[in-house]
């Protein structure tokens, strides 16, 4: 109790303990683990269940937007099969690919369009990957990712300034035997994944004075055991999506049917073994735990997406 005027002071001003207090607590939530400043003794936290968590009126803003040059209306109304767009806001450009075609721009300055037609099959991904340390040239700070209907291939890019430039030939290319890419994510040191039909691949790639150039997709969504034991696989469902947590080195997989997978990166980012699976229906159990029922588990599917929230330094 604090001090008030009327009593005696037999314990001393507590209040002259309150921000030390304040200030050891702040710590205390500032170094907590990432999942622990999540829950709330020991639980999860839910919120978006009623009113009091939305404000009246607009909740969004629209700030900009980003036009797409003239010269590529005419080229999107003759696409034949697919057309892909999104943006590398690591060396400024938005992307446009119209099936076997890649366009680029400057979206900060809305010029600088350039055209890439080196690719032979239709486009289905596009991702922009750091390369792995002391694998190629300083002056390759960049790969561009390509993946076809028919396989995968790595150009060597370089970004100085505003300046961008990417190789015309492939450094890597691989068969995808047939299976088709739905997501690509890369580490900040150059470890590359895709998902494609029921599988986590990573796409591996060295270029050595003995060896030369070598690239391979392994399989890491089975081990050595499964392998040669095929009844210890998993239920095969295909996968739509791969996410990366950089600040705990895990990877997330999301299946068509909603289940998870979480495959652990290591300290170093060595390594990729799965740690845990968890099924739709056990999701929707959970969440509809977390909501103590007042919300039917039905409502929490289909997963369509997942997100990642990272742990960041306070």
């Amino acid at each position: 109790m604090l001090r008030t005027s009327g009593y005696p002071d037999e314990y001393g001003d507590i209040t002259a303990a309150i921000p030390p207090v304040a200030a050891q607590l702040d710590q205390i939530r500032e170094t907590a683990d990432f999942s622990r400043r999540l829950t709330q003794n020991e639980l999860l936290t839910v919120s978006g269940l009623g009113e009091r968590y939305y404000t009246k009126g607009r909740e969004f803003e629209l700030i900009r937007t980003l036009p797409i040059p003239q010269e590529l209306h005419t080229q999107q109304l003759q696409t034949r099969a697919r057309c892909e767009l999104g943006l590398f806001p690591e060396i400024g450009r938005a992307w446009v690919a119209i099936d076997c075609d890649i366009y680029m721009w400057n979206y900060e300055t809305n010029d600088d369009l350039a055209y890439f037609d080196q690719i032979q099959n239709t486009v289905v991904k596009l991702a922009l990957a750091r390369p792995k340390p002391g694998v190629f040239q300083g002056h390759i700070n960049y790969m561009l990712i390509v993946a076809t209907v028919v396989d995968i291939s790595l150009f060597a890019v370089s970004s100085i300034g505003h300046e961008v430039c990417v190789t015309p030939d492939a450094i890597y290319k691989v068969d995808l035997e047939n299976s088709i890419v739905n997501d690509i994510v890369a580490t900040d040191n150059g470890r590359i994944f895709f998902v494609a039909d029921d599988a986590l691949f990573e796409l591996e790639y060295t270029d050595s004075a003995w060896f030369g150039k070598n690239c391979k997709k392994i399989n890491r969504s089975t081990n050595l055991l499964q392998s040669f034991i095929p009844f210890l696989q998993p239920v095969a469902e295909e996968i739509l999506q791969v996410c990366i947590d950089r600040s705990r080195n895990i990877l997330y997989t999301l299946s068509v049917k909603g289940s998870i997978n979480v495959y652990d990166l290591g300290i170093n980012e060595k390594t990729c073994t799965r740690v845990a699976t968890m099924a739709a229906e056990h999701i929707k159990h959970v969440a509809s735990q977390l909501t103590k029922g007042q919300h039917d588990p039905s409502l929490f599917s289909p997963i369509i997406s997942i997100s990642v929230l990272m742990d960041f330094p306070m």
